[in-house]
């Protein structure tokens, strides 16, 4: 029987099939996106409510003792701080869709930039909860410690300013948010999530060849 010579080259073995996504992750990108609409929805309704709120403080404002110069440059603080917190709503809700894409596709990069952001959403919401309720309590002192009359009018007549609504709102829609990124961290950290990813991860290396082992071919009949 003559020798025959393996193939050259090698055929390269069967791809292997997709992993299966699991619901785990699948769920977690939803709730992501569900955060990031919440975001979208608040930052909307701060910018329709901004002019109000402005007006409204003038209005409280020009009962009090303070100058025309001081009622103007708080009201445009009051606006500048507002529009660029709704700024910043809209780009953290857009990164964190983009985040969710990511996390659907078995990305591990975009998992790991999830538990970033989730932290960062949770300490930006105890901050909206805190000032949400500092809003209902403004301490007015001057740089001495001791109150000063003229900017503790000021304090009420920006309590006032913010209607109750706005602040029960901004309150529940920090608190959905805190919970949504608790539950995302949890979600992308259980063992289903994991191995997901791992087995993602490990399909995008490329397979290591090596060289084929050529064997002499057998020695004839002596």
């Amino acid at each position: 029987m003559s020798y025959q010579p393996p193939p050259y080259p090698p055929q390269p073995p069967p791809a292997a099939a997709p992993r299966q996504r699991p619901a785990v992750v699948t769920l977690a990108a939803a709730v992501m996106m569900a955060v990031a609409a919440l975001g979208v929805i608040g930052a909307v309704t701060i910018l329709a409510t901004v002019g109000q709120i402005v007006e409204r403080f003038r209005a409280g404002a020009v009962r009090t003792n303070a100058s025309r110069t001081d009622i103007d440059n708080l009201a445009a603080g009051i606006q500048a701080i507002t529009i660029g917190t709704a700024i910043v709503m809209v780009i953290g809700s857009v990164l964190l869709f983009a985040l969710s894409l990511g996390v659907l596709r078995g990305s591990n990069v975009a998992r790991i930039l999830t538990w970033v952001v989730s932290g960062l959403g949770l300490l930006c919401g105890c901050c909206g909860i805190i000032g949400t309720i500092g809003q209902t309590n403004v301490p007015s002192l001057d740089a001495a410690g001791t109150a000063n009359q003229t900017a503790d009018q000021l304090g009420r007549a920006l309590q006032e300013a913010y209607p109750t609504w706005w602040l029960v709102f901004n309150g529940a829609m920090s608190a959905l948010q805190m919970v949504g990124y608790i539950v995302v961290a949890v979600l992308l950290a259980l063992p289903a999530a994991n191995e997901f990813f791992r087995g993602r991860q490990q399909q995008g290396q490329p397979p290591q060849w090596q060289s084929p082992q050529w064997e002499p071919p057998p020695p004839g009949p002596g």
